[in-house]
């Protein structure tokens, strides 16, 4: 048996045939429930009386609600990952490509994608690296990917004839932070100040979703500490705290009870600022500061 850590990136001893990795790709398409690949269904006899029939041998082997969750991720993968070229059809695939290097070239290139209907796996390569090397430019995400992809368009010759894929009950769909999980890798729910180029939307087992907001998309509180004060040269100087590192910090002075204009901007997180106002003509100056959001 393997046992090495390579196990948990596909690395075994004897492997696995194309048939049995779309088998095991298909109990996710299926919900949870594998059933053992075949290819006789059911053979009749002159007077059609079936005298076999292929027994039904499904086992579920995860929840349909973790079945799901990792088609969404392979959505991914395909959508906006290394098998973007089986996503520019359009049909809501789910997939993995996979690519094992060995000596100067690639030795294995893989791509399983399936649909709610059907399940496919494509590999090229050698048993062993002193039999050869795929090119370069093979990869899972090349060829194998490409003939998934002219295989699919067959089955689907339109984005209508493709079904989605089902939601089960017990799945809920929520907006996280998309700046927080990039930032802090954390999953944090999106709020009402979070802009919507920077949500994005998962899905989650009822009970697992993140039940925390984000704290950086936030209406940044009034400054601490605000003061104008003359200096012994008769210069003004602003004191005031900018604590919060989510904020800008904007100076605003205006003269004579005239137009403000912006005078300085800090970030936030500097804490204690103090800034003098050299250079000004005579007159009767007001300051103020406002926090806006980075």
């Amino acid at each position: 048996a393997d046992t090495s850590l390579t196990l948990a990136l596909g690395g075994f001893s004897y492997g696995v045939s194309p048939l049995e990795m779309a088998g095991a790709y298909a109990s996710f398409a299926a919900g949870g429930e594998y059933a053992t690949p075949y290819f006789v269904r059911c053979i009749t006899d002159s007077d059609g009386n079936a005298v076999y029939t292929k027994e039904d041998d499904r086992l579920r082997v995860m929840s349909e609600e973790n079945a799901f969750i990792l088609t969404s991720m392979l959505q991914s993968a395909i959508s906006e990952g290394t098998g973007r070229r089986l996503g520019e059809l359009g049909l809501g695939l789910a997939g993995k490509t996979g690519t094992v290097g060995e000596g100067e070239g690639n030795r294995d290139a893989w791509m399983a994608a399936y649909s709610p209907q059907y399940s496919a796996c494509v590999w090229m390569g050698y048993d062993s690296s002193n039999d050869g090397a795929l090119p370069g430019e093979a990869t899972g995400g090349s060829y194998p990917a490409l003939m998934l992809s002219r295989l699919y368009s067959y089955i689907y010759p339109s984005v209508q004839d493709a079904p989605a894929f089902n939601v089960p009950e017990g799945i809920i769909e929520v907006k996280l932070d998309s700046y927080t999980l990039k930032e802090q890798h954390m999953s944090v729910l999106a709020n009402a100040f979070t802009p919507s180029d920077s949500t994005i939307k998962e899905y989650f087992a009822l009970g697992t979703e993140p039940d925390a907001s984000t704290s950086y998309w936030s209406v940044p509180s009034a400054v601490h500490g605000f003061g104008v004060s003359l200096s012994p040269e008769g210069i003004p100087v602003v004191k005031f705290n900018a604590s919060e590192s989510n904020a800008v910090y904007i100076l605003y002075r205006s003269k004579d009870g005239g137009q403000e204009e912006a005078v300085k901007k800090w970030n936030g997180g500097s804490g204690a600022v103090r800034y003098e106002d050299e250079g000004l003509a005579p007159g009767t100056y007001t300051y103020h500061v406002v926090p806006v959001h980075a």
